[in-house]
């Protein structure tokens, strides 16, 4: 677990601060991705054959986000015309759940849950507020229990987190992988089970 750095003041990345471009540099290629011959062939693979761009937090904020960012940026991609080019996907990044090892970092059922000091209004809420300015919201995870910055990951719990994401109307995953050597295993099953909830 890596020790957290100290939070950054929140002002340098407020939309009217003058400082505009670093919001600029957050808004970024999420994912590049060239379809094969099984994409071509409409085989699912579990990778995006086209380059979803957007808002990624960590960019911007590393993770230290709340659920106000999330809507800023969801709101700014609106005002500022991105959305209608193609800038479409918000993602919330690492820094949305329980420290690993917090007792809160999953329900009785073994369900994952959202900080609720940064994300009082629940991460569905907050999917529903990105979806009904007609954007996308994703959302972070890896395959290790103790994620790069110290918070909760999926390891020993990949279907069930897949489920529980459909469940809120996640459409995007940035899925790290650091303890598995094939990587495209656990990223596929991951999709497909996000596509079982009828999300993808």
């Amino acid at each position: 677990m890596s020790a957290h750095a100290a939070k950054p003041d929140s002002s340098a990345t407020s939309l009217g601060d003058p400082r505009t471009p670093v919001l600029l540099r957050a808004i970024l290629l999420l994912a590049l991705a060239t379809p094969g011959p099984a994409a071509q062939a409409g085989v699912r693979t579990g990778i995006a054959p086209t380059p979803p761009m957007g808002f990624n937090s960590y960019y911007m904020r590393g993770p230290f986000v709340d659920e106000t960012v999330i809507k800023s940026m969801a709101d700014y991609l609106c005002a500022s015309g991105l959305r209608d080019v193609g800038y479409t996907y918000v993602v919330l990044d690492e820094g949305w759940t329980y420290p690993y090892g917090d007792p809160n970092a999953r329900d009785s059922l073994g369900n994952i849950v959202a900080d609720p000091t940064n994300f009082p209004s629940g991460i569905k809420a907050l999917a529903d507020y990105v979806h009904a300015r007609g954007l996308k919201f994703g959302i972070y995870t890896e395959d290790t229990a103790d994620e790069a910055d110290g918070y909760t990951g999926s390891a020993g719990h990949f279907a069930q987190d897949a489920a529980t994401y459909a469940s809120w109307g996640v459409d995007f995953i940035k899925f790290d992988v650091y303890s598995v050597p094939d990587y495209r295993t656990p990223v596929i099953d991951f999709a497909n089970d996000m596509g079982r909830g009828h999300r993808h």
